[in-house]
């Protein structure tokens, strides 16, 4: 074997080490052990705190359920945005450097997955409200009703 085969074969074993080695490697990888929840008792306790809340910077509620719960009554201020219309770069989040997401209750599956999604998408500054709005009027908080969201069907995942 000459040279220059032995070079072009040690080339191409070590370009596909590097694909296998470091390939898988190049996405974003995201565990529920890595979500970051916050208890009402937290979330109170940083709403009555200015110094945390200058700290964390501007702070946006993210009800992840459908379009018809979310019109029936969300935590106030909260925009909504379903699972599957999660995109990078949402200029609604733009401004935003925490980022509250928040769904029914404390077994709703919704709200990790999207947290995985916008942790895979770059996000950073996420929290979960894994009470949410079950365990926000169980502490005598009231729901803001609103406005059904443009776009949104009212079956199905997305409502």
């Amino acid at each position: 074997m000459n040279t220059s085969r032995r070079g072009l074969l040690l080339t191409a074993a070590l370009f596909a080490i590097g694909i296998i080695g470091f390939g898988c490697n190049s996405q974003v990888k995201v565990s529920d052990l890595n979500i970051q929840d916050l208890d009402y008792a937290s979330l109170a306790g940083l709403a009555a705190n200015p110094k945390i809340i200058k700290k964390m910077g501007p702070v946006v509620f993210v009800d992840v359920r459908n379009a018809q719960a979310y019109s029936q009554g969300h935590i106030p201020g909260a925009i909504n945005i379903t699972v599957p219309r999660i995109v990078g770069l949402d200029p609604r989040l733009a401004k935003a450097r925490t980022i509250v997401l928040y769904g029914e209750g404390w077994k709703d599956y919704l709200v990790p997955v999207a947290w995985k999604k916008m942790t895979a998408l770059g996000y950073e500054g996420l929290y979960t409200f894994r009470g949410g709005v079950k365990e926000w009027t169980k502490q005598g908080r009231a729901l803001e009703p609103g406005p059904r969201v443009d776009g949104e069907s009212q079956g199905g995942e997305d409502g």
